[in-house]
């Protein structure tokens, strides 16, 4: 099976998660993180994974984590993290589902995260985002970052 494939959507959120991003790391005089398409889709099979099997962890059932994720798609890394958060609401019919209201509020979330803020202001160069919906219309949200 060849590599997921992104749809527009994937992309807009993928960027929009990158600009949060790269602004925090700007009010920390860091440098910006470059958006990865690998990463990206590295992160999106996770999250699909995650939705499908009915989970919500840094490593599959298998105990397969994130660093063997990257390198299994080919990616060649000196450092690694990931952070995982429930994301925005949606609407169904005329229910709204549980979850973060937007893309920013889960970064927001991230940021107040001791370990996950780690890893949005760590010593990166790029990262990849990947998003899915879950059973109940909310979306899990999966950031992959590397230094190579």
């Amino acid at each position: 099976m060849g590599p997921l494939v992104l749809t527009p959507e994937d992309r807009r959120a993928a960027g929009e998660m990158l600009q949060l991003v790269n602004a925090s790391r700007r009010e920390q005089g860091l440098r910006p993180l470059l958006l990865n398409e690998r990463l990206c889709q590295v992160a999106k099979g996770h999250a699909n994974d995650m939705r499908r099997r009915g989970y919500q962890a840094h490593e599959s059932p298998e105990g397969v984590g994130v660093d063997q994720r990257v390198s299994r798609a080919g990616v060649s890394w000196h450092a690694v993290g990931e952070n995982i958060a429930g994301g925005p609401t949606r609407r169904q019919g005329n229910v709204t589902k549980t979850g973060y209201p937007s893309l920013a509020a889960v970064h927001r979330g991230l940021l107040s995260s001791p370990g996950h803020r780690a890893n949005i202001l760590g010593d990166y160069d790029e990262m990849g985002v990947g998003l899915a919906s879950n059973r109940d219309g909310t979306l899990i949200v999966v950031e992959v970052f590397i230094k190579r």
